[in-house]
């Protein structure tokens, strides 16, 4: 599994913001598994479209003001699963064996 977090806070989302809430929520226990994707708007901005994240130009950084989902996608590129980053571990962890199946 690889897990992947997108940047919606680009004035906030700096490499020391970002690994501070890597170790925060202890996911560099995930090695290179764990990615966090910042850039530009530009950059980001197919991204964004493509898994309708939702982001708001008008905060202040480190403001949460996007949407929040947890996609599992299968190696081969297809969405299996949408969940709401509140999500139980449980549940993670069933959606990631039924990936780990495919």
């Amino acid at each position: 599994m690889v897990y992947l977090a997108v940047s919606v806070d680009l004035a906030g989302d700096t490499p020391e913001s970002v690994a501070a809430f890597s170790q925060e929520h202890h996911l560099e226990e995930l090695g290179d598994r764990w990615h966090y994707l910042v850039g530009t708007p530009a950059e980001l901005a197919e991204v964004w479209k493509s898994y309708y994240i939702g982001v708001s130009s008008a905060l202040e950084p480190g403001d949460l003001g996007h949407t929040s989902a947890l996609y599992f996608i299968d190696p081969k590129g297809n969405r299996r699963a949408l969940t709401e980053l509140d999500v139980g571990a449980e549940d993670i962890a069933r959606n990631e064996l039924v990936l780990a199946r495919q």
